[in-house]
């Protein structure tokens, strides 16, 4: 593949956010926004799949309701199968900086609040404020075991009710 090289005004202030987020994933500001960009870019042509994967709050709050603990968890084996190969496909890869870009895109997509907050060593706590109950949230935690089962990246310290769930993310 080949590159050009293009220059864009962007505001001091979006600078220095780049160039914060940047440090934070240990990558170049450059590379960093070549990876924004692409991403946008392919977040459009996978809109529907990602919306598929996790938007249908409505359709999955009523699923959970009439589900035993077998059945959910096989819900919990599809969605983490069907999300770790969305990840792969629209970040090109499945790393730490990936999975969080996912978290946040698509909290972002179905309108979910959350927040962010950087630790020491990388790491990320993540609040998401998701309104689903208890079920969704025990759902959730158990994807996010199954995604980073076998890998370097650590789901740790989750936390959550009906409301909210919380949990820090963090890379070796």
């Amino acid at each position: 593949m080949t590159s050009t090289v293009k220059g864009f005004r962007l505001d001091d202030e979006i600078i220095d956010e780049l160039g914060r987020d940047s440090r934070k994933r240990r990558i170049t500001l450059s590379n960093h926004v070549c990876s924004i960009l692409t991403n946008y870019n392919g977040s459009y042509r996978h809109l529907e799949r990602l919306h598929y994967v996790w938007s249908s709050r409505e359709l999955m709050t009523e699923l959970i309701k009439n589900v035993d603990s077998k059945c959910i968890e096989k819900l919990g084996d599809v969605i983490a199968k069907d999300l770790k190969k969305q990840i792969r496909y629209s970040q090109g890869e499945f790393d730490v900086q990936a999975v969080m870009q996912t978290i946040e895109s698509n909290c972002l997509i179905q309108d979910i609040p959350f927040t962010e907050k950087d630790l020491e060593g990388g790491s990320v706590r993540y609040t998401l404020f998701h309104e689903l109950g208890k079920t969704w949230t025990s759902i959730t935690k158990m994807v996010f075991e199954k995604i980073f089962k076998d890998t370097t990246t650590r789901f740790t310290d989750f936390v959550g009710n009906g409301d909210y769930m919380s949990f820090t993310i963090s890379h070796d």
